[in-house]
């Protein structure tokens, strides 16, 4: 206890006389923002002083306070989206107060953007390289939005994103094209100032192609915006890691303002509308009279041609489109959320809870069901429908004035998702292999074990495909600290200190007498793979401004 007071009494003793010189050399400024003509005040401007790192947005009403602004002459400049950006000199008063308003004229040009680089928020006009913003709340209100892929998907020039193929399935993103033939051409992703997990094919338990992706556990609700670094500026800011390029994400924050409660629910459908190819098979006969057919490899279009198979007849069966064989099925998508935010000068918050469900398209097919319910009298609902992801996210932000010269932002966020993936890209037992591969007729063989015939499908139907369960639980935590000191009035230090943490239990089940005949698969087997992802951050820089002239 007294080793705390002892520290406790030296921090004071430290930071007592910078406040006492900032006070000396500080003062305050205070105005209104409003549009010109109509006197509308304007929420959530940006007032900056020009040539510092002090910035401040405008309340609810349209008013604003500056602390710890340098005295003497200064300029302050106020930028709001719609608006034509104002800047106007002023005089701040050694331990006073300055009055300065703004009237601001509507504009349809959006100007003067604010992007977010590894040294902090700047113009857009002022950083060397061209950073694409995407304005993450417009976007999630107007379009079917549920993941980063649909939140990035054809927005941002030069991007290019390979959706997953299933719910739950991860996506590829490439900026500016490929950049190796052997490593990585996957961007980093940073969140708040921290860089996260954000791998493709995060999964130890592999279905032939199609992996989670970490990037998909981000809620696109809950962003306020997404900047794409691209080129050699990205390795300048990030290191050499960044050289396929940075996707930087930050996270909504409460504004000045009394409490702001939001609610929002969706509920969609999903459909496969996809024209898939048809299987064919050709009987003939041979010059002597046997029988050919193509499974036999002696009866294709190139046989007829040379003549050695006289053709009889064309089968032909195009399984996705028959009613009662196709393993494709309409599904739902829901999505559910409240939050609120407000806040005062010295603290500011963003709260959100957030619940996703989504079902895949797959599901047994109908002449499956029918000997399914005969043999086990009922089908779980994760072979039913074996592609599935559930998720849940808790966001709480804050931001916290200390004094006119530090202030402290903090950002958390919770997420616990679920969810199944089927067996389909595997090329022995997986399904598009069988239901691609089938010979074009429905009488080509027996289920294994019964009397059933395949209905057209290559080696395996999807009642016994499905029964293995492949399944992935996150657990994850994504924290970080980012403060802000300027103990200096041409001086401004800055950190982002974080972890993200990831808890992954992949696991596959199969049990005895189920799942495709396929070596001991029928013996029935459990795999439970348990991983911990640990990703810290710790960066700290300083920016200093000097006028030449």
């Amino acid at each position: 206890m007294n080793r705390l007071r002892q520290i406790v009494s030296i921090a004071i003793a430290v930071a007592m006389p910078a406040l006492a010189i900032a006070q000396g050399t500080t003062g305050t400024i205070t105005g209104t923002a409003r549009e010109e003509g109509t006197g509308r005040p304007i929420s959530n401007a940006r007032v900056t002083i020009v040539g510092t790192g002090i910035a401040v947005p405008t309340r609810d009403d349209g008013t604003y306070t500056i602390r710890g602004a340098p005295a003497g002459a200064q300029e302050v400049r106020v930028l709001a989206l719609g608006h034509v950006t104002q800047k106007l000199p002023v005089t701040v008063p050694a331990g006073g107060t300055a009055a300065l308003d703004f009237t601001l004229a509507a504009t349809a040009i959006e100007l003067e953007q604010v992007v977010t680089t590894a040294t902090g928020e700047q113009r857009k006009n002022e950083v060397g390289n061209d950073i694409p913003r995407l304005n993450a709340p417009q976007t999630v209100e107007t379009k079917p939005v549920t993941n980063i892929t649909d939140l990035l998907n054809a927005r941002t020039p030069g991007v290019e994103v390979l959706a997953g193929t299933m719910s739950g399935t991860g996506q590829r993103i490439r900026i500016r094209g490929v950049n190796s033939l052997s490593l990585s051409n996957d961007p980093i992703v940073i969140i708040d100032g921290i860089r996260m997990e954000s791998a493709t094919g995060s999964s130890s338990i592999g279905i032939g192609g199609s992996n989670p992706s970490r990037l998909s556990d981000i809620d696109p609700n809950q962003i306020e915006s997404v900047e794409v670094v691209k080129g050699p500026s990205a390795s300048t800011l990030y290191g050499t890691d960044a050289a396929n390029g940075v996707i930087v994400i930050t996270t909504k924050r409460g504004r000045v303002g009394a409490a702001r409660w939001d609610t929002y629910l969706q509920h969609g459908r999903i459909s496969d509308h996809n024209t898939y190819p048809t299987a064919y098979t050709l009987f003939g006969h041979s010059p002597t009279g046997a029988l050919r057919t193509t499974a036999l490899g002696n009866c294709s279009l190139p046989n007829v041609s040379l003549g050695t198979c006289i053709l009889d007849s064309v089968a032909a069966l195009n399984i996705f489109a028959e009613k009662d064989l196709t393993p494709l099925h309409p599904a739902y998508q829901e999505e559910y959320g409240a939050g609120v935010s407000g806040g005062s000068e010295t603290l500011r918050y963003f709260l959100q809870g957030n619940y996703a469900g989504e079902q895949g398209v797959y599901r047994v097919p109908d002449f499956e069901i029918t000997r399914l319910l005969a043999k086990n009298g009922s089908i779980p609902g994760e072979q039913l429908r074996p592609n599935a992801l559930t998720r849940a996210t808790f966001r709480g932000n804050m931001n916290l004035q200390l004094s006119p010269l530090a202030d402290v932002a903090v950002s958390t966020a919770f997420i616990s998702s679920s969810q199944r993936l089927p067996q389909t890209e595997n090329n022995t037992t997986g399904l598009t292999s069988s239901a691609y591969g089938g010979p074009g007729y429905r009488t080509n063989g027996f289920i294994s074990g019964t009397t059933l015939f395949r209905e057209g499908y290559r080696a395996f139907t999807p009642g016994d495909m499905f029964q293995e369960t492949v399944g992935q639980d996150i657990n994850r935590f994504i924290g970080s600290l980012s403060p802000n000191w300027r103990p200096l009035t041409w001086l401004t230090t800055r950190g982002n200190f974080g972890i993200d943490f990831i808890n992954r239990v992949d696991s596959d089940l199969c049990r005895q007498g189920q799942c495709s005949d396929f070596g001991s698969s029928r013996l029935g087997f459990k795999v439970n793979n348990r991983t911990n992802f640990f990703l810290y951050t710790f960066d700290a820089s300083g920016t200093a401004q000097f006028h030449l002239n």
